[in-house]
């Protein structure tokens, strides 16, 4: 068999190539490996995993059926909180470790937006409700259907401004238009 110059130096090309490869793939790997940890561009502790945030356990019992803590205001240093009371429709505005109306609040966590709420010898910790984008239900008013017995009339010596429905007729405007 005979192989002419140019393909014997495309093969022996070809294999100076895959050694080289050979060779320097391990430089390469170490090398990134090296990049990625002297990187200008990431924070010193990029490769420290992150915790997951820790979820809020939120109770559903009793109590939170009955009331809600709707918000809370800090005025001159002390707290105040808006509680709801689902049976009465009302809100209560009460100071921590203060009772009214049999519910006492105490221990507000700002962290988390709880307090802690004691009624009739039970306690459970709510959590500040969010909002939501729903419309406020509207109550509809009942309206009077007008027929011709119920119209509204002007008192007597009113009149409106309507001129009076007479032999009147509207002029009309001739346009002429250029000869084209």
């Amino acid at each position: 068999m005979q192989y002419s110059n140019q393909m014997i130096a495309t093969k022996s090309a070809k294999c100076s190539w895959l050694w080289l490869c050979l060779l320097l793939f391990p430089l390469t790997t170490s090398s990134a490996v090296e990049l990625k940890d002297k990187s200008p561009f990431l924070p010193p502790d990029h490769d420290q995993p992150v915790a997951a945030p820790k979820a809020v356990a939120q109770v559903n019992g009793p109590i939170s059926r009955e009331v809600e803590f709707r918000g809370f205001i800090t005025i001159n240093g002390k707290n105040r909180f808006s509680i709801y009371n689902k049976a009465e429709q009302r809100s209560l505005w009460i100071a921590e470790n203060q009772t009214v109306d049999s519910i006492s609040l105490s221990n507000f966590n700002p962290d988390a937006m709880t307090v802690i709420i004691r009624k009739d010898g039970r306690s459970e910790q709510l959590q500040l409700i969010s909002s939501s984008d729903a419309p406020i239900p509207v109550a509809v008013s009942q309206t009077a259907q007008t027929t011709s017995a119920n119209k509204p009339t002007l008192p007597p010596g009113l009149t409106t401004n309507k001129p009076a429905a007479s032999n009147t007729q509207v002029q009309r405007r001739r346009v002429i238009l250029p000869k084209r």
